[in-house]
């Protein structure tokens, strides 16, 4: 069981938030080359990257028919792969400022045939902290990208594995604001064929909610009119409901397990149980 999972190591979480920031920022390149030239989608989803765990980098929705755009994590580069996932061609981020990196995405996107100023930068979406037009990419240490790599991988393929079981799953996929790799569940939906009730899953970095990277289990109810009055006790993890419903975890306490099937096995529980919890509430 979760034989894929890789065993994440027991870094300080505040030796990681600076390198999470940097890859943050880098990613949003593949969020502004979305936002310009892929066939808009009323929730942004045209902007959500995919993330390739063999290629071990962050994947933009197809373009033109000709390819993706990707970012590397272990090189900390964008890079063009065909629609066999070959690589054509690489381009480093380090030390590149804002402008700079627009720049670059106008010369991948003549490469596929888009007309360099149709490329812009994404405004709606503004990062805390703000990426300020002076600031450089630095280029994260080699065993913090690998860090992030495992991060990712694992959320996504034990999700793979948990979906099997819920009942109608979307594709997991990373949202560029906020940065979170997740799928929702849609439980129940209304007469016009709208969302009514939805079980979000996934994995964030760290924000105002944890001081840290966390996995989260939410429910969203469009009606607003249910609250989860009584809290079930959960093995791990607490509950928060201030501004967001829902159950999280902070990765620490995964990463301080010494073992892979020990730390799939705490994330796995957390997600069965506070979803289950979520489920009971929003179908009581």
């Amino acid at each position: 069981m979760s034989s894929f999972w890789l065993l994440q190591q027991a870094f300080r979480p505040s030796m990681l938030n600076q390198s999470q920031q940097e890859v943050h920022r880098a990613a949003q390149a593949l969020a502004w080359m979305g936002q310009s030239v892929v066939q808009a989608a009323s929730d942004d989803s045209h902007t959500n990257l995919g993330y390739w765990v063999d290629n071990r980098a962050f994947v933009s929705h197809a373009l033109n028919d000709q390819g993706y755009l990707a970012l590397h994590l272990p090189s900390f580069a964008l890079v063009l792969l065909d629609n066999q996932k070959e690589e054509i061609e690489r381009f480093p981020l380090g030390n590149l400022t804002k402008s700079q990196v627009l720049d670059v995405l106008r010369q991948i996107a003549q490469r596929f045939g888009f007309h360099p100023e149709s490329i812009q930068m994404n405004s709606h979406n503004e990062l805390e902290p703000q990426w300020e037009a002076a600031d450089v990419l630095a280029m994260p240490p080699a065993d913090h990208l690998e860090e992030l790599h495992r991060y990712r991988a694992n959320i996504i393929q034990l999700l793979e594995e948990l979906k099997i079981d819920w009942v109608a799953p979307d594709e997991t996929r990373t949202w560029p604001h906020h940065f979170d790799t997740a799928s929702l569940d849609v439980i129940k939906m209304n007469e016009k064929g709208e969302n009514q009730q939805t079980i979000g899953v996934g994995m964030a970095i760290a924000d105002n909610l944890v001081a840290e990277p966390y996995y989260y289990v939410s429910y969203w109810d469009r009606d607003e009119t249910k609250t989860m009055e009584t809290l079930p006790l959960l093995e791990e993890g607490q509950w928060k409901m201030n501004g967001f419903h829902g159950a999280v975890l902070p990765i620490s306490v995964v990463n301080n397990a010494t073992t892979e099937a020990r730390q799939a096995q705490i994330l796995r529980n957390f997600i069965l149980e506070s979803r289950q919890a979520c489920l009971n509430h929003l179908q009581s």
